[in-house]
Parts: structure tokens; sequence; C-alpha cells
């Protein structure tokens, strides 16, 4: 029996890795190859491409979408922003610690105005 939890409306193609721990809610797919770490919880409606490895203790938000290539390290949290669509990562794209993904632009954090 698997030491993590998946909603039974998702899928979780053969081949991907998942963390203890972590949870896949309503109507995600996490596709071959792609590795969610520990603890980690993945909303709904979430696609986790393939290729794409997510560390330990991630939130990921309702309606995101991670395709091919992408790494997101460990205590992140990606959310979609302000109403938009969702956040969609490409490939190669690496988010950091402090660094905050809004419309194709990277801000590290803190921004320090004045």
């Amino acid at each position: 029996m698997p030491d993590y939890f998946v909603h039974e409306s998702s899928y979780v193609d053969d081949g991907a890795e998942i963390g203890a721990g972590t949870k896949i809610w309503h109507f995600c797919h996490v596709m071959p190859r792609a590795k969610i770490g520990e603890r980690c919880n993945i909303g709904q409606n979430v696609l986790v491409s393939s290729d794409v490895t997510i560390g330990t203790n991630v939130k990921i938000q309702n309606n995101v979408s991670l395709y091919t290539g992408v790494i997101v390290e460990d205590d992140h949290v990606v959310a979609s922003c302000g109403g938009r669509v969702g956040v969609v990562l490409g490939r190669r794209d690496l988010v950091g610690f402090e660094v905050v993904v809004d419309q194709h632009r990277a801000l590290e954090v803190p921004v320090v105005v004045g």
C-alpha cells in the first residue's frame, strides 16, 4: 500500500515517483518520470509533466501546470496569482529559494523599494 494519498479522480502514471506523506488532490495528472518529494501537497487540477522534479515539503496550488524540465526546490509554494488562469513554468525553468515568478518575470525576495 502506498504511503501517499491520491484522490480517485487523479491519475499517476506508471514510472512516476511519489514521496511519503504527499497528497495529490482532485483532477491531477502526474506523468511518467515525474518525481515528487515527501510531504508535498498537490492542489486540484495540477499537471506534473514527465521529467519534472518537485522537492520536499512543496505546495503546488490549484490549476498550475509544470512542464518537462521544471525543477521546484524544497520548501516552496507555486501558485496561480491574482485570478490568472495559472502559472506555467517551462523547460529548464528553476524556481529557487526566495524567488517569485509572475507573468514571465522573476523577482528575488526581498524587494527593496525607495
